[in-house]
């Protein structure tokens, strides 16, 4: 999960930070409290997600995600697969802690702390599950009931994905809308919502190129800035331009029937 740690070590000093055994200490107790549900995570990614798809290398380099064909099979991965059990959720919790604590003198350890944490799935791993699961329901012979089920799922995904009460994530949103371009391709959305999801998705992408690009002449300073606070202002672009990618996303998915 190098997307998660990199952009951990992105957040802002807080001159009031605890020391580091303190960190250390309530870090372990994040890990505590979530260990109960990362086990649940990490079952679910063993025994449903890899399990769900296979990943078919095509010529053209772009890889093919292949579903479940059988239809029992599949419909109990969907039935089973649950959406709050996915890598993105876990994360705030240790990027609000980190946000609020990371200083100079314990930048080294949350780096050691990161690159050991189990994590218990991969967010592209999930994105391939949903691409699967979007191609089988229009190529594979399954009954309406299967497709209702599995469109409310992949919706049901991306909402979870995008909870207000979370972190503004622009990779998380990105493929969000990937994930929905790919349901009006495969006629598993009207396609009077098209106008309006390419729209936001064309503009989710631009604001994630200003953000690339404003990193980019960033790290072209000669000055040098501590670990903590070398990318505090990027951060904040980062948040307010996944906060405004998050609320048109969510007023999308309020729009959209999930039968």
């Amino acid at each position: 999960m190098k997307f998660f740690l990199f952009f951990i070590l992105l957040f802002p000093v807080n001159l009031w930070a605890i020391s580091i055994q303190n960190f250390k200490e309530e870090y372990h107790k994040i890990e505590k409290m979530l260990s109960e549900r990362n086990l649940l995570c990490d079952k679910q990614y063993k025994e449903i997600i890899q399990k769900a798809y296979r990943q078919i290398p095509d010529q053209t380099n772009h890889d093919i995600y292949e579903f479940a064909k059988d239809e029992q099979l599949a419909s109990t991965f969907i039935s089973k697969f649950d959406p709050t059990l996915t890598a993105n959720l876990s994360e705030y919790y240790f990027v609000n802690f980190i946000l609020a604590n990371c200083n100079e003198e314990n930048s080294k350890i949350i780096i050691e702390l990161e690159s050991q944490r189990t994590r218990c799935s991969d967010i592209f791993d999930e994105f391939h599950f949903m691409q699967a699961l979007i191609y089988a329901t229009k190529n594979f012979n399954w009954s309406t009931e299967t497709i209702v089920k599995a469109k409310k799922l992949i919706l049901d995904y991306i909402t979870t994905q995008n909870d207000p009460k979370e972190n503004a994530i622009l990779l998380v949103q990105l493929l969000s809308y990937d994930l929905l371009a790919l349901m009006l391709e495969q006629s598993l959305l009207d396609k009077n919502h098209q106008k309006i999801i390419m729209n936001a998705k064309n503009q989710a992408f631009v604001r994630s190129q200003q953000l690339k690009n404003e990193l980019k002449k960033d790290s072209k300073n000669k000055t040098i800035p501590s670990l903590c606070d070398a990318y505090k202002k990027n951060i904040n672009r980062e948040a307010l331009l996944g906060q405004k990618t998050r609320s048109e996303l969510i007023a999308i998915l309020k729009e959209l029937p999930k039968k």
